[in-house]
């Protein structure tokens, strides 16, 4: 997310491995602090997730979109040990700790980029 949001700032083609086919389970940092507050003083292990698998393609396609760059990335096979799906079962937080992702991966994307070129704002791009 960070690595292609600076590369599009930059006017620059990132690289995305596996083919930007490998998916994860995506969640906002918002939400990943509301679980942790919901947690607090409650004994267990909780997978703080959605449960959604989202490419990597579909994560660089939601940013390229936030940038308005037209850039297509460079597509490289998966880098060994890497894994190529990753994704977790939050239902535990949900029935132990009443708690559930609220920030869908478009929204979250698209708010993350928003802050990051903020933060790049003091550096000129090298377009």
């Amino acid at each position: 997310m960070a690595i292609f949001s600076h590369m599009l700032w930059q006017g620059k083609r990132p690289t995305l491995f596996g083919h930007g086919c490998p998916t994860r389970d995506y969640v906002h940092v918002a939400d990943v602090v509301s679980a942790m507050k919901r947690a607090a003083g409650i004994r267990g292990t909780f997978n703080v997730a959605t449960g959604t698998e989202t490419s990597v393609m579909r994560i660089f396609e939601i940013v390229r979109k936030a940038s308005g760059m037209e850039l297509d990335p460079e597509l490289n096979p998966l880098r060994p040990g890497e894994l190529e799906h990753s994704c977790m079962d939050p239902r535990l937080a949900r029935e132990r700790l009443g708690w559930e992702a609220q920030i869908d991966v478009d929204r979250g994307v698209a708010d993350t980029y928003s802050e990051l070129i903020e933060g790049f704002g003091s550096r000129s791009p090298n377009r």
